[in-house]
Order: C-alpha cells, then sequence, then structure tokens
C-alpha cells in the first residue's frame, strides 16, 4: 500500500493534575532511582512504521516535559500526529489537538480507552 505519509509524531500528554487529582505532584514525589519511560505500545507503532519505512518520533511529556509551543515547532516536520488519551487526559488531548489542527495542517489520530465512548473524537 502506497502512502503519503513520510514523518509520524506520537504524543502522550501529562494530565493536568489541578483539573482531577487531588495530589499535586510535589505531594507525590517519586523513589529515588525511579525512572519514567516512554509508552511501550509508541515503541511498537514506531517499529512497524520503520519496518515500512515512514519515520517516527515519540513525545512524551512525562519524560520530557514541553509545552504547546515547543511542540508546535517540532511539527512542521510531520505529516501525522498520534495521541494517546485516557480518561486523566481527556481535556488536555482535546486542548492540544484543537491548537494543532488551528496551527498546523496535520492529520490527527486519537487513540485509547477514553476514545471509545466520546463521540467529540469522531
Amino acid at each position: 500500500m502506497k502512502t503519503n505519509i513520510k514523518n509520524v509524531a506520537f504524543l502522550y500528554l501529562s494530565p493536568d493534575y489541578n483539573s482531577w487529582s487531588i495530589y499535586k505532584p510535589a505531594a507525590c514525589p517519586l523513589k529515588t532511582g525511579y525512572i519514567r519511560r516512554p509508552q511501550l505500545g509508541f515503541h511498537y507503532l514506531c517499529a512497524i512504521l520503520n519496518e515500512v519505512g515512514i519515520k517516527s518520533s515519540i513525545f512524551d511529556q512525562t519524560t520530557t516535559p514541553f509545552d504547546l509551543k515547543w511542540l508546535l515547532e517540532q511539527l512542521n516536520n510531520f505529516d501525522l500526529v498520534g495521541l494517546y488519551c485516557a480518561d486523566s487526559l481527556v481535556e488536555i488531548v482535546k486542548a492540544y489537538c484543537r491548537e494543532i489542527k488551528q496551527e498546523r495542517n496535520i492529520q490527527i489520530l486519537v487513540g485509547g480507552p477514553s476514545t471509545l465512548t466520546d463521540n467529540s473524537f469522531l
């Protein structure tokens, strides 16, 4: 199958702790020596895309913090953006999708458990 997609970005956004969590990040320190790694599912998708000659990158706010302005600059060279969405991420994922769509002419795909029952992702 021939595609025009050459470069895909996968985004895992960090939850907005003020909107859903009773704990603040500073109140829940990580154990010493704990290293947060990017989502394994994104690595699988990147490996599959690599096999068919499509480049991909993972941008994970839980491992390397970034803001929307920085992300929009990075997305200049991408044809497709994929985002993961769980219940705690719905509002921030929707906000990022709106901004990405407004600022860049990039196809956006959203997947994850919260997309199954939320018709606004269609």
